[in-house]
């Protein structure tokens, strides 16, 4: 994120494509990257990515009685979480506290996403929320941190703060709990 390397860059781009790009362009656009505000194409799908690190296991999987997959990392507690597919954040809730097993209907802190083709991802039991409602995600894009709100087992308390700590992750063909 130099400035003078992303002139540089936008300098080389503009003789390449015969475009000129004025003082104005140029400032936005350095602006745009140095801040982070690059504006993400979230219109189309991708490959599909994996919402944890690569060390991890399913400890539960999809059945009639539990329509997720629960994932735990061996990273362990805070571990990051990463938005499944290029989408937008539709609604989040980081109200809850360990050990309240009933808190946003079990759910925990959660986040889901809205992703192209109806399709939506559901992430629950978060520690940490890193996104807000109205974000543009990118597969890939680390959107939260793993936890133990919520309905976990063992349900932590004092001397097992950490207990119950997993990600439990659904994928939805149209809008969540409502048979889309």
């Amino acid at each position: 994120k130099n400035e003078t390397t992303l002139r540089s860059i936008i300098q080389k781009l503009s003789k390449m494509t015969g475009k000129d790009v004025s003082q104005v362009q140029d400032d936005k656009i350095v602006s745009a990257v140095i801040n982070d505000k690059v504006p993400k194409n979230i219109d189309t799908l991708t490959d599909w990515s994996f919402p944890t690190t690569s060390n991890y296991t399913i400890t539960s999987y999809y059945s009639y009685y539990h329509n997720a997959i629960d994932i735990y990392s061996y990273d362990g507690y805070n571990s990051d979480i990463y938005s499944a597919n290029n989408g937008e954040v539709i609604d989040t809730d980081n109200s809850c506290i360990a050990g309240n097993i009933y808190c946003n209907g079990k759910r925990g802190n959660y986040i889901t996403i809205k992703h192209p083709n109806n399709y939506y991802t559901v992430y629950m039991h978060l520690n940490q929320i890193l996104v807000n409602i109205g974000d543009k995600v990118l597969s890939g894009d680390k959107i939260a941190t793993m936890g133990n709100t919520g309905n976990v087992i063992p349900v932590p308390n004092y001397y097992n703060p950490y207990g119950g700590t997993h990600l439990h992750f659904n994928v939805y063909i149209g809008a969540p709990y409502k048979e889309g």
